[in-house]
């Protein structure tokens, strides 16, 4: 299998981009990196493809899709839990801003009776988006 990582990892963030018009093919792209990235240690090991797939998947946790959401948090986490050494970069730039977006989300959610939440949301998504 990790012969072949580079060509299925190529196929896969192409899938999982923003610029993909189908989230259906996006949720399938990020499912398919979640499940692939134990088979992808030497991409990762370089900085360039590291920086690529940490933007697709930092992007598709801003997809309209809430499926995409979730699956990119996913992948997020399991990122985390095999290449952590080399995430300290992503948690200050990055990383911060789409999990404090998701908070606040989260907490206009739960005060949905005291706001209009569609203009919260929209605030967030201006503020936060990366």
């Amino acid at each position: 299998m990790t012969a072949q990582a580079n060509n299925i990892l190529t196929a896969v963030v192409q899938g999982a981009r923003k610029e993909e018009p189908s989230e259906a093919v996006r949720l399938a792209a990020i499912r398919a990196l979640y499940n692939s990235l134990e088979f992808v240690e030497e991409n990762f090991n370089r900085e360039g493809e590291r920086n690529y797939i940490m933007q697709v998947v930092c992007e598709a946790t801003q997809s309209t899709d809430v499926n995409v959401q979730i699956a990119a948090f996913e992948c997020l986490v399991r990122i985390m839990e095999y290449y952590y050494e080399k995430m300290p970069f992503y948690m200050q730039k990055a990383l911060f801003g789409v999990s404090t977006f998701f908070i606040f989300i989260f907490y206009f959610i739960l005060m949905e009776p005291f706001f209009e939440i569609d203009a919260c949301y929209k605030r967030c998504l201006t503020f936060y988006c990366i």
